[in-house]
């Protein structure tokens, strides 16, 4: 494939800039990468060949991910979506969050904890105490608090 080498400073377009097919063409490559990209107030990146995510931008907010598309990590299991009506972090182990001062949760409704397990925890004090909610076998709720040493 013969390539073409433009010695401009500038290029302008006035029409859209498309390959020649869908799937077609990169921007850049591994070894000759673009630097930065400037996009428009409500710019939208569309990914996928039909389209079906899109990332907005919203003027002086910042951006949004379309309808209940998730924002993955590591792996598909480890995301953070909204679907309609909840905001959700999912993971498939551990969700760790290490504030570097205060952890705030400023409810406007009730705060509930919904465990699988038979025990929730609250360690306070650094690692000197630890109150323990457990389900008892009786189904009743026994509060424990405890203290190293």
């Amino acid at each position: 494939m013969a390539r073409t080498k433009l010695n401009n400073t500038q290029i302008s377009f006035s029409s859209d800039l498309v390959p020649a097919s869908a799937d077609g063409a990169t921007i850049g490559s591994a070894s000759a990468e673009w630097s930065d990209l400037y996009l428009a107030d409500g710019a939208v990146i569309y990914l996928g060949s039909d389209q079906d995510v899109s990332l907005t931008h919203v003027a002086d907010t910042g951006v949004q991910l379309n309808g209940a598309m998730k924002l993955m990590f590591a792996s598909t299991a480890a995301y953070i979506r909204h679907d309609g009506t909840d905001l959700e972090l999912v993971d498939d182990a551990d969700i760790n969050m290490k504030p570097a001062v205060d952890f705030l949760v400023d409810a406007g409704g009730d705060i509930i904890l919904d465990a699988d397990g038979d025990e929730i925890s609250f360690k306070f004090g650094g690692a000197t105490g630890q109150l323990d909610f457990t389900n008892a076998n009786s189904g009743d709720i026994v509060v424990q608090q405890k203290t190293d040493g």
